[in-house]
């Protein structure tokens, strides 16, 4: 829960819902001028993802009212070239999601137990095995066709070809 001590008395910063400050959902800015709210102090507790996003838009616009474009994309570090290399178990980039164990529809009535509840080490093992290199998965180009005079004569190969040629 955000502390607002520090804007309490401020006659045009005004605080709604659980003690999380109003801003113009466009530029984030609070009713006083020149000052810009972000992060839990406005949504309350979110996903990083949504803070992460919120911070760039108040940083665009906080740029913007001291007179900049408000533009704010650069790159800080460039971003790394993922391994080739993936492990030696076949198949395992085609590992689907261990599901998370979960309690019983019928045990969750008046109760505060944990529905989730958690991988064992097992489940925990093979989900850490799973293909996490998504990023890599992009680089990886499809293996290439014979050629064509090797093809058979049907439309499954035509349209294969066609396909190709137009690539």
């Amino acid at each position: 829960m955000p502390e607002l001590e520090l804007v309490e008395g401020v006659s045009d910063i005004k605080t709604v819902r659980q003690r999380t400050l109003e801003v113009d959902s466009t530029t984030l800015a609070t009713g006083k001028e020149g000052v810009f709210a972000a992060g839990d102090v406005v949504t309350g507790t979110t996903s990083v993802i949504e803070a992460i996003d919120a911070a760039r838009k108040v940083a665009s616009s906080i740029d913007m009212y001291l007179g900049g474009s408000g533009g704010i994309d650069e790159t800080l570090v460039d971003p790394e070239k993922a391994s080739p290399y993936l492990g030696r178990e076949e198949g395992f980039a085609d590992r689907p999601r261990q599901l998370m164990p979960d309690l019983p529809v019928k045990q969750r009535i008046d109760t505060f137990a944990k529905i989730e509840l958690g991988f064992d080490k097992a489940e925990s093992t093979y989900e850490a095995k799973r293909c996490l290199q998504c990023d890599l998965r992009c680089e990886i180009s499809p293996p290439p066709l014979p050629p064509e005079k090797q093809l058979e004569f049907e439309p499954k190969s035509l349209a294969l070809s066609s396909k190709r040629d137009l690539a």
